[in-house]
């Protein structure tokens, strides 16, 4: 059975009679369509009584707000017992002042839809029981002297509640009692319909976002890979590679440096100690340079270039060590000596100096060489795209 044919049934109270499954069953929007036509069908078989009864409520409003003007004009202070009186006055006063708020408030709609309609005969009735319940003190304590006026207001109050009562009583049809239900069930299917409908829409371009992205990495990748294989990169790696090799050779001009140093060492620490002790005149200078040669002599070599300060060290230091100034054992000390004699017969400037400077000039030019080839940069920028792709992928893909 189709949604068309329930609905039918659902509001005729007859059986529907079984289909088969047709291509065209109730869309949601044509249901509400169906609904609206329904309801407003059944709204117009009432409406003209709805309005002939507010007429009679405008009719009864208007009698009761001519009885309050009337009532707020008598006098009641004349006649015995004045207090009592004094009482009934204020009273008649309150409450003559609050059924008129009420009458005002009570005034029906000259026109409006099904909802507002129901909603003003709904509300107007239980206010009228919650204000009269309100001020009925009032009313009582005027009803003392002005018996009349208030049994006259009283049956026309009446008069109206019934016709409230009476005005619900049209709206309790169960046709339009059920639609709005079913208009509201339909309501919720339709915003969970779009709801996931929604969701589906979210994850379908989710899923097409990181297709897009997966596709752009790996073009990126693509190109970093031909970038590679290019005839430009191939002049880099040549580049690359002869600047390690004259690294390596700078390294090992140090590591002579240090292996030369390291036979002269021992003796030469304990000329410092004496020199810093005063017992061997260096000038601040000398001793700074000498501790240079001591911490790290590749430092040194650049500024004592063909070695003769240390050399001086060294012929300074000789004496020393042959005088036992600088004690050390026999053996020790041949090998000291030996080593001194190799430092004082080294040409610095050629095999070290010279050597080091040529060294670093060619690396100075192959830098700027590498410096001016752009593959350097653009394999970085692509290398750092791909990854940003590669974490927006990550990001899209916890979305989903």
């Amino acid at each position: 059975m189709g949604f068309w044919d329930f609905l039918k049934s659902f509001f005729s109270g007859k059986k529907a009679k079984k289909t088969a499954k047709k291509k065209n069953n109730l869309g949601l929007l044509q249901a509400k369509n169906y609904l609206n036509e329904l309801e407003q069908k059944q709204f117009s078989a009432i409406e003209q009584k709805i309005f002939a009864r507010f007429a009679e409520i405008k009719h009864l409003l208007k009698e009761i707000s001519n009885e309050l003007n009337e009532l707020s004009k008598v006098n009641v202070e004349e006649g015995e017992n004045k207090r009592l009186r004094r009482i009934v006055e204020t009273s008649r006063n309150s409450a003559v002042s609050q059924m008129q708020r009420l009458v005002e408030r009570l005034t029906p709609p000259t026109r409006g839809n099904l909802k507002e309609l129901k909603n003003y005969c709904t509300s107007c009735h239980s206010l009228m029981e919650t204000e009269i319940r309100h001020f009925g003190r009032n009313i009582a304590y005027t009803g003392i002297v002005l018996k009349e006026q208030m049994k006259s207001l009283g049956e026309k109050m009446n008069e109206l509640n019934t016709v409230f009562i009476e005005l619900n009583q049209l709206f309790q049809n169960p046709m339009l009692t059920g639609i709005p239900a079913v208009k509201e069930h339909i309501e919720q299917l339709d915003s969970e319909l779009m709801h996931r409908k929604n969701s589906v829409a979210l994850h379908n371009q989710a899923m097409l976002e990181i297709k897009q992205l997966k596709a752009k990495k790996n073009e990126i990748l693509d190109e970093i890979e031909s970038k590679k294989k290019s005839q430009e990169a191939e002049d880099l790696r040549e580049l690359i590679k002869e600047r390690e090799q004259l690294n390596e050779k700078k390294n090992k001009v140090r590591e002579k440096i240090f292996e030369l140093m390291s036979g002269v060492e021992k003796p030469l620490r304990r000329f410092l100690q004496l020199a810093e002790g005063g017992q061997y005149p260096l000038s601040f200078e000398e001793k700074e340079l000498l501790e240079s040669y001591l911490s790290n002599p590749f430092n040194a070599v650049k500024k004592d270039i063909k070695a003769e300060k240390l050399k001086k060290f060294l012929q300074q230091l000789k004496p020393l060590i042959e005088n036992e100034t600088i004690g050390l054992k026999d053996k020790e000390k041949e090998k000291k000596l030996q080593a001194i004699n190799e430092l004082l017969s080294f040409n610095f400037f050629d095999n070290v100096f010279w050597e080091l400077n040529k060294v670093e000039t060619q690396l100075i030019e192959l830098s700027k060489k590498i410096e001016k080839i752009e593959l350097n940069r653009k394999l970085n920028y692509l290398e750092a795209e791909a990854k940003r792709t590669e974490k927006e992928i990550e990001a899209k893909q916890i979305e989903l």
